[in-house]
């Protein structure tokens, strides 16, 4: 499915990111695992777009791409205007405070060994060199209070949180080097029914206060619909539709969509 659908093409002016034919994969003992075929989108300027599908469906595939986590076979990846698809890690690195990625477990991506003053410092001492250290005390403090968290928190190693609060300090983390795209890789499956509902609006604040664009991915079409306006859903790799959030919800065009919403159990 392409992009130029109209059922999915937002309006306005160039979009913040417009990902137009990813071929992804990995490699393997035959030389090469194709994982995503093919697969366009774009998400605008404070817009939040979710990728749906089951397991395997190459949502997490196209996250890890966008950061340089997974090399791309081809298409092109356009982040503000430039093609950064095929950059290297030097090339890249000064998008990188562009376009964050938080991941699912929060135990692999925490350092269980630092506290979280300095998991939420190492970030700001490698893309803000001339920042001073109370500079970046005060830049500490403001990202716990964002993320809702005391400031207690800040000599406390990772394994002293819940699933939740370690989620807000990877949060906090991703949003230290000002990200105008924040990639949330299901970030509240692990969680608690009222839990999730906390972070989803702790998720919503923080677009409207920081002006935030996300790119939202789940397999769980119950919790995208209360954070997403556009809704790509993956099947296999391939995108099968491309739709407002509200048109795909009331109107599912594809039956694979049809399946997903009727095997949501709040639906």
């Amino acid at each position: 499915m392409r992009e130029g659908s109209s059922s999915g093409k937002s309006s306005g002016n160039q979009p913040l990111l417009a990902c137009q034919n990813l071929v992804l994969g990995y490699p393997s003992p035959n030389g090469w695992r194709e994982v995503v075929h093919g697969v366009d989108f774009d998400i605008d300027r404070r817009e939040t777009v979710a990728l749906v599908g089951e397991s395997g469906s190459g949502k997490s595939t196209i996250a890890k791409a966008l950061v340089k986590l997974v090399p791309l076979r081809k298409g092109s990846i356009c982040l503000d205007g430039c093609e950064i698809g095929a950059l290297g890690p030097l090339e890249f690195l000064p998008f990188r405070k562009k376009i964050q990625l938080i991941f699912q477990d929060p135990w692999q991506a925490l350092n269980p060994r630092l506290r979280v003053r300095d998991l939420l410092a190492e970030p700001l001492r490698i893309h803000f060199p001339g920042m001073d250290r109370k500079q970046r005390d005060r830049r500490i403090r403001d990202l716990l209070d964002q993320v809702h968290l005391i400031v207690s928190a800040l000599d406390r190693f990772p394994g002293e949180f819940s699933g939740g609060q370690r989620q807000r300090i990877l949060i906090a983390r991703a949003l230290a080097v000002e990200p105008e795209l924040l990639i949330c890789d299901e970030p509240v499956s692990a969680l608690d029914v009222s839990i999730q509902a906390r972070l989803l609006e702790l998720l919503a604040e923080l677009k409207i206060s920081r002006q935030l664009s996300l790119l939202f991915i789940s397999h769980d079409l119950a919790v995208v619909q209360q954070i997403a306006d556009r809704i790509l859903v993956l099947q296999e790799g391939r995108g099968v539709e491309w739709q407002r959030a509200e048109t795909l919800f009331k109107n599912p065009s594809h039956p694979y969509t049809r399946l997903l919403l009727e095997a949501c159990p709040t639906w």
